[in-house]
């Protein structure tokens, strides 16, 4: 299993030795009847099969919100829910658990306007391995975190109606903060996303003298705000208030 950016290269410099029909597989060497030896052996105790993450051209995506790798991810949870892949309810087919891991990798790059389609080759299809209840209670897949995206604050003042305080900027920066605890996080925040998942903060605030009311609605994707919210802080203080919008607004969604 090859859980890598590019990794679909490798597919590419593998080359076929052997008769036709024996559909023996070797990497790229000088060396060509070391490997016919080489892999004449390996042919008669197993079978050869190779997973890559992504084609040769393509990145290999560490998803925030599964806090480990799209394609370690797809292969725990097809074992976890997908039950199908058992041969005989226990053993696992490795070719069923290799197409279940790539359709799912494929699916939520897709949704998360990405692409990453993982490559496969085989000469053969075996069993690797017994899942029993040991190895079931042993997988725990990590909870999906709420995605953020770029604020959107403005001035409730028509006469200026933009962020003159860039109150957004340093929202973002604290959302961002929480985000880069890793596992430890809440949350991921990924800038400039458009996806129907991501939450977004937006609203207003009122500057009067040095208070600042800040008002803000959060939503998800286009749907109307699910919750809101008002904060009061000063104008020499934006960054503590900011501080306290993020944490106010990660602590509501879940």
């Amino acid at each position: 299993i090859l859980d890598a950016c590019n990794s679909g290269q490798a597919i590419r410099d593998l080359v076929k030795v052997g008769n036709d029909g024996q559909g023996y597989i070797a990497a790229r060497s000088d060396e060509q009847s070391q490997q016919i030896k080489a892999i004449d052996k390996l042919n008669e105790q197993s079978g050869f099969f190779i997973l890559s993450a992504s084609a040769s051209n393509q990145s290999a995506y560490e998803m925030g919100r599964y806090s480990q790798g799209l394609l370690t991810y797809s292969l725990l949870k097809a074992i976890k829910q997908q039950p199908d892949i058992l041969e005989q309810g226990k053993y696992l087919d490795v070719s069923r658990w290799f197409s279940a891991a790539e359709k799912t990798v494929t699916e939520l790059t897709k949704e998360n306007g990405a692409r990453q389609q993982p490559q496969i080759v085989s000469n053969t299809n075996f069993n690797i391995g017994i899942v029993d209840e040991e190895v079931m209670t042993k997988i725990i897949l990590p909870q999906e975190k709420p995605l953020f995206t770029n604020s959107n604050l403005q001035n409730a003042d028509e006469n200026i109606a933009y962020d003159d305080k860039e109150l957004s900027k340093l929202l973002d920066t604290k959302l961002s903060d929480i985000s880069a605890r890793g596992s430890d996080g809440p949350i991921v925040y990924t800038p400039n996303l458009k996806t129907g998942d991501v939450w977004v903060l937006s609203g207003r605030y009122e500057i009067k003298g040095n208070s600042i009311v800040a008002r803000i609605n959060i939503r998800q994707g286009n749907a109307t705000p699910k919750y809101r919210f008002e904060l009061t802080g000063t104008t020499d203080k934006l960054n503590e208030l900011a501080t306290a919008i993020a944490e106010k607004a990660t602590s509501l969604v879940k």
